[in-house]
């Protein structure tokens, strides 16, 4: 793939993405992976190394998607290209509107912005169940495994909830043994 097309498209997706990583999750999806730039399995093994790391998820999975592309430049390349709306944006609009955030309209429309973001972000969760092995309709025992992790890890995090760094270390660990 060319990467000036790749550096513009993920130009594009953070010029719209506010509310964060996971509102670009959605728009990734749409301009990369239907699009048919990159694999759904790999879209979904990316995700999965960029939640892993350190670092917001969206800047991660851009990273990444260039690191493969074009290798260490790719990444540094397509990671400039997705936050730098963000810098003009913070410039731009951020710094005008903390000095007005007390108008009613201002304040108006940061509300409806947020019901936008959350409705983004269902539809992102909702795309990932959709297409995710789990819901697919070969049933064997990796799904089991898969649902059985999932369990555990919800009561492990309801058992010690001052301590997520062991439930990542735990995860990591389960996802290296088993996957």
């Amino acid at each position: 793939m060319n990467v000036l097309i790749l550096a513009a498209l993920f130009f594009l997706i953070g010029s719209l993405t506010i509310g964060g990583g996971l509102v670009s999750i959605a728009l990734i999806d749409q301009y990369l992976v239907q699009a048919g730039y990159i694999s759904r399995h790999l879209f979904e093994v990316m995700i999965s190394i960029a939640e892993s790391t350190p670092g917001p998820i969206a800047i991660n999975l851009a990273t990444l998607i260039g690191f493969q592309e074009a290798s260490w430049l790719g990444a540094v390349f397509m990671t400039l290209s997705f936050v730098l709306p963000s810098i003009i944006a913070v410039r731009l609009i951020a710094i005008p509107m903390l000095n007005n955030g007390h108008r009613p309209m201002i304040q108006m429309m940061m509300k409806y912005l947020s019901w936008s973001v959350g409705a983004i972000i269902f539809y992102a969760v909702y795309t990932l169940i959709r297409t995710s092995t789990i819901f697919s309709n070969d049933i064997n025992t990796t799904m089991f495994v898969q649902i059985a992790i999932v369990i555990l890890m919800v009561f492990l995090s309801y058992q010690f909830p001052k301590h997520p760094l062991w439930l990542i270390a735990l995860g990591g660990l389960i996802g290296f043994i088993f996957f």
